[in-house]
């Protein structure tokens, strides 16, 4: 085995068409706002940024605000969706971007899920549900 290389599965082995089937089964979506700040400390942010989304209706807490390790001038909200949802990027999205905007550079992308779960220690790759039981 060479060195850095991760061993699992070939890609000739993969059912691609099964596995986006599934992949669109259990899909989630991820809104990112990323905010590289020119001016206002990130803390002050990060409260006018809990404020507005408490007042858009998202009482229900379902987002998270990250400061980037070792970058004081780095914030990144994650507003979560469910695969149902139609308007993504969101409308709340949309205006915390424009509104983020005077306070320096921002990015915002939307992100689907791909897969997830435990990491198979032998293989050294995620475990993918194949559907079919052993």
């Amino acid at each position: 085995m060479q060195r850095g290389r991760v061993a699992g599965p070939s890609l000739a082995s993969v059912d691609s068409a099964g596995l986006v089937a599934r992949m669109e089964d259990n899909m989630s979506i991820l809104e990112i706002i990323h905010l590289r700040s020119s001016c206002k400390p990130i803390e002050d942010l990060a409260k006018l940024i809990r404020e507005s989304l408490w007042e858009d209706g998202r009482k229900d807490g379902v987002f998270a605000i990250y400061r980037r390790r070792g970058l004081a001038t780095d914030l990144a909200v994650h507003i979560p969706h469910a695969e149902e949802c139609a308007e993504v990027p969101s409308r709340f999205g949309l205006q915390l971007v424009s509104s983020l905007a005077e306070f320096g550079l921002v990015e915002h992308s939307v992100w689907e899920e791909i897969g997830c779960g435990p990491v198979d220690q032998q293989q050294g790759h995620a475990a993918i549900d194949d559907g079919e039981s052993s």
